[in-house]
């Protein structure tokens, strides 16, 4: 070969290997030597043209002179020799120089070093990417939890609490943030209800963390808590107390993240719901009261009708039979015009009555001075039902106390209650037995009017709700409402109706009834 350029020669100089030339005239080669096979250069024969479509044809055809040289760099002369070869060409007499250097080595270090490179700049920025995708989640999250109402606070690495994006002003005084401030909440400072909540989130996301089952989507609830917001918050609005709930969400990757709902809403509609309950219930029980009323009314009505009609009819049965000496003829004749006259009374001023009963049932007497004296009525009205004793041969007889005895009431509705016991306790007993009327002290605060009959008693079925109205013991002609009317009214008074069997059978029923107080 002959001279080499300097161009060439310092690029010889960085230690190729592998090399092989050729000298060529008129494209022909006239020279070749070298390591021409590690290059893909068996077909280059001494005496052979070089083809216009080999890839380093334009060294071949550079039409240089002097020391210009051409390069060409890292080529795959031979698709079949994993080689790369750089080629170096110049002219010089109308004869051209061709090199062929190996430099795969350099070429295979320089691929490792860009693959590196590539590998560690798309891992920067996928972690980069990842970063961001992050960050633009948890702002879209926060975001679309703001926008139902709810705000966020994500845990971090240190154990303090942070919004996702910007919070809303209510979050803002929740958590006590200033102009400027970090928008950061520590659970380590016990200022408030939801700084407590946030103390009790970490050891709840600490448990769920460490579960043996792995981390699971578990919720923790604070409850319904409320704050009272700074006057510049709540300009404009309808209160200054705020409700919240807060929920702690230990979730399936690990992290842990706070809810907080905005509750005001839902506490009024709640407030609004329970009030609407509320006065539904007023309303009924309004409405029951005035049917029980009216039932009651209906009862007092039938009965002040039928109570002298069968006090007429037992005195006249008592005349028919003819039995009677002159004296209870005469005391037969007196009961029955009584009666008579009231029912009279009774019928010319019903619709009186009917109006005035709402009134008289919630009405009572509580003087000792002139409260109804129990022992006294409980005596009148067996004197005027005693003609319908004797009719059926059943004895009625008061027992109990005798002196005073004034309980909280009204004479006439605690004559209407002791009727009704007594006539309910004639229908069921037998010929031959006694009913007994019996009135005791029970303490110093309560009397006992007790009615006692020998008859069958109350079926066990019925006892539970032996004094609701229509219920009826088996007896033919009874409304049902006399026992309901005895509860009712005594109960307005403070007392209790009760019911139990009596020993050696038959029926005991009891009114338990308020003194009256005693002056002092």
């Amino acid at each position: 070969m002959s001279q080499i350029p300097e161009a060439v020669q310092a690029r010889l100089v960085r230690g190729p290997s592998k090399l092989a030339w050729a000298i060529l005239r008129d494209r022909k080669v006239v020279e070749i030597g070298g390591a021409v096979d590690a290059h893909g250069l068996r077909w280059l024969q001494v005496g052979s043209p070089v083809p216009t479509d080999v890839p380093w044809s334009s060294v071949v055809t550079q039409d240089g002179r002097g020391d210009g040289a051409v390069e060409m760099r890292a080529l795959r002369l031979d698709p079949d020799v994993e080689a790369h070869t750089d080629v170096l060409g110049w002219h010089e007499d109308e004869v051209t120089h061709v090199l062929f250097l190996d430099t795969s080595a350099t070429v295979e270090l320089l691929d490792a070093s860009m693959q590196r490179q590539n590998t560690d700049d798309l891992l920067r920025d996928r972690l980069a990417g990842a970063e961001r995708m992050r960050r633009v989640e948890r702002r879209a999250r926060g975001e679309a939890f703001a926008a139902l109402g709810y705000e966020l606070l994500e845990e971090g690495p240190d154990g303090t609490f942070r919004p996702p994006s910007e919070p809303a002003a209510w979050l803002v005084s929740l958590c006590g943030w200033g102009a400027g401030e970090p928008r950061v909440v520590d659970p380590g400072d016990p200022i408030d209800y939801l700084s407590g909540f946030l103390g009790d989130a970490v050891e709840f996301f600490r448990k769920a963390r460490s579960g043996p089952d792995g981390p699971e989507v578990r919720t923790l609830s604070s409850g319904v808590w409320t704050e009272i917001l700074p006057e510049s918050l709540a300009a404009g609005a309808a209160k200054r107390d705020m409700s919240f709930q807060a929920h702690a969400l230990a979730l399936s990757d690990g992290r842990g993240v706070v809810v907080i709902e905005h509750k005001n809403q839902s506490v009024a509609e709640m407030q609004a719901s329970l009030q609407r309950q509320r006065d539904a219930e007023l309303s009924y029980e309004g409405l029951s009261h005035e049917m029980q009323v009216k039932d009651v009314l209906l009862h007092c009505i039938v009965h002040d009708l039928r109570g002298p009609l069968a006090s007429l009819v037992g005195a006249f049965s008592l005349l028919k039979k003819g039995t009677l000496d002159s004296a209870d003829a005469e005391e037969a004749i007196e009961i029955g015009l009584r009666q008579a006259k009231r029912q009279d009374e009774m019928i010319r001023h019903v619709l009186d009555v009917f109006a005035a009963e709402y009134e008289a049932l919630r009405q009572f007497d509580d003087d000792p001075a002139t409260a109804p004296d129990l022992v006294a009525i409980a005596r009148e009205t067996a004197q005027r039902q005693s003609a319908a004793f004797q009719v059926q041969s059943v004895d009625l007889l008061v027992t109990g106390a005798t002196g005073r005895l004034r309980v909280v009431g009204r004479a006439d509705r605690l004559e209407r209650v002791i009727a009704n016991l007594i006539g309910n306790a004639l229908r069921h007993a037998p010929a031959g037995t006694a009913v007994e009327v019996n009135v005791e002290e029970r303490d110093a605060e309560t009397v006992v009017l007790s009615v006692l009959d020998r008859g069958p008693g109350v079926p066990e079925e019925i006892r539970e709700r032996l004094f609701r109205r229509f219920v009826q013991g088996g007896s033919a002609g009874a409304a049902g409402l006399g026992l309901f009317y005895v509860r009712m009214t005594v109960e307005r008074w403070g007392g209790t109706a009760e019911y139990e069997p009596r020993e050696g059978g038959g029926a005991a029923f009891r009114v338990i009834l308020r003194r009256a107080a005693v002056s002092s």
